[in-house]
């Protein structure tokens, strides 16, 4: 891997954080056996103290940059994953094709909202099922039937990609942020923050 040199990095190898938490099992379903050495916990813990190291070099212009460009990096996934969600909603309700509204004509009380509601639709020349005119074609994605199990499982490994990112930055951005706490509490002499869990 080409490691690039970052805003205010000092001039050592490059060290990747592992996520908070083992994810060879699911790494296992899509790439195969991956070798463990030793226990993940005591990588885990021997990658954190070396990314910890780094982050103590940096300046802290630099400390505060990483921290803010991670911030913004799961920001833009937050979103993306609940594109995500409402597509994969979208495509289930489409395939399963939800009833139409009812407009229940008979359960309407003598002048009571939804009389009045439904007597402005027919003065303004609406059919009474105007409500629900059209929002098949407006709201669910025209998916050929075939075709639906294919993207819903394009769907969902988008998804599980973008999980497994996001976990990486949020454990990236808890040192990042617990280095940024410390260097602050020394500037303005509250002492070393302790450590997150």
């Amino acid at each position: 891997m080409t490691h690039h040199r970052r805003e205010g990095d000092v001039g050592r190898p490059p060290v990747k954080p592992s996520p908070g938490r083992d994810d060879t099992l699911g790494m296992e379903a899509i790439e195969g056996p991956v070798g463990r050495a030793g226990g993940a916990g005591v990588v885990d813990d021997v990658v954190t103290g070396d990314v910890l190291v780094e982050l103590h070099e940096l300046p802290l212009p630099a400390l505060r940059r990483r921290h803010d460009l991670l911030e913004a990096e799961l920001r833009r996934v937050r979103y993306w994953q609940r594109l995500l969600r409402a597509r994969r909603d979208l495509l289930v309700a489409g395939t399963v094709a939800p009833d139409e509204l009812a407009v229940p004509l008979e359960a309407a009380a003598h002048d009571g909202p939804l009389e009045q509601h439904l007597g402005a639709v027919v003065g303004d020349a609406f059919a009474v099922t105007a409500p629900g005119g059209g929002l098949r074609t407006l709201v669910l994605p025209v998916v050929p039937r075939a075709e639906a199990p294919s993207q819903l499982a394009d769907l969902q490994g988008a998804e599980h990609r973008l999980s497994v990112y996001a976990t990486a930055l949020a454990a990236e951005r808890a040192l990042t942020a617990q280095v940024l706490a410390e260097r602050c509490g020394l500037l303005f002499g509250a002492g070393p923050a302790a450590p997150t869990s």
